[in-house]
């Protein structure tokens, strides 16, 4: 078993720094949510399983980007909730800049990631999931306290980017 998982790891490693010469490179990517799932699929294409990875490592709350750069590149391990608070630290603008309630629903977004991670980011499914919405109302009248749907796209994609900044 100890032999398994080493070279779990090892090949880990090496798949991950033959796609990505460093963590800065990874983390431009993953920061976009396009881009990052084409990254886990090439990723699972090569036979690299995050919750494997988690359970394995005895990481299970950790953000799988944040576990790749630590195989791969010997970078800390952040937990998702690590990653959640360091983004409010680090960005306080981008929360200032809407309005009380789309910055609300930013922050119930970013503690939903924290608790259950990057599945959270998934909309509308999570507007739909979860009681903490409710209160403002269905999808079209979350995304018109943005100014409309392509805003409110954009504020949750920008939320992941400056996420995987911080």
């Amino acid at each position: 078993m100890e032999l398994r998982l080493s070279q779990l790891i090892d090949y880990t490693r090496e798949q991950v720094r033959v796609l990505y010469r460093s963590q800065v490179e990874i983390q431009e990517k993953w920061g976009n949510p396009e881009e990052r799932s084409q990254v886990i699929e090439l990723l699972e294409d090569k036979g690299i399983d995050f919750d494997q990875l988690r359970e394995i490592t005895g990481k299970t709350d950790a953000d799988p980007f944040d576990l790749l750069c630590h195989l791969a590149f010997d970078a800390p391990v952040l937990t998702y909730k690590q990653r959640a608070e360091l983004m409010k630290k680090k960005h306080k603008s981008f929360f200032e800049q809407y309005g009380e309630s789309a910055r609300v629903i930013l922050e119930i977004l970013l503690d939903k990631y924290a608790d259950k991670g990057l599945d959270e980011f998934t909309i509308p499914t999570t507007f739909k999931a979860n009681q903490e919405f409710r209160q403002y109302g269905n999808i079209i009248e979350i995304a018109q306290r943005f100014g409309g749907v392509e805003q409110l796209k954009l504020a949750v994609k920008q939320l992941q980017i400056l996420l995987y900044s911080a």
